[in-house]
């Protein structure tokens, strides 16, 4: 996902999100913040993966399974694109 494509988010350092698209406003937590800087960033799921694996010392599965239920959360609610476009191999 590229920058252009998320430009429509506003996201503080403390996890406050407002998507302009929509007015709609969202109170993410420090992990869902985390993430969502790394997608604004253009960051792959992949690279994303990685990061968090080391800024949060957690197992690939442990982060991994969480990585995909936020970006599912995200997709639901359509801040993002379906996350199949995030599949690692």
């Amino acid at each position: 996902m590229t920058k252009r494509k998320l430009s429509h988010l506003a996201l503080s350092d403390n996890g406050f999100l407002f998507d302009s698209k929509t007015g709609h406003t969202f109170s993410l937590n420090q992990t869902g913040t985390f993430i969502l800087k790394k997608l604004i960033e253009g960051l792959t799921r992949k690279q994303i993966r990685t990061a968090m694996t080391e800024e949060y010392e957690a197992s690939e599965e442990i982060v991994s399974n969480d990585l995909d239920q936020f970006l599912h959360f995200l997709s639901e609610l359509g801040i993002i694109e379906k996350e199949n476009s995030y599949e690692v191999t």
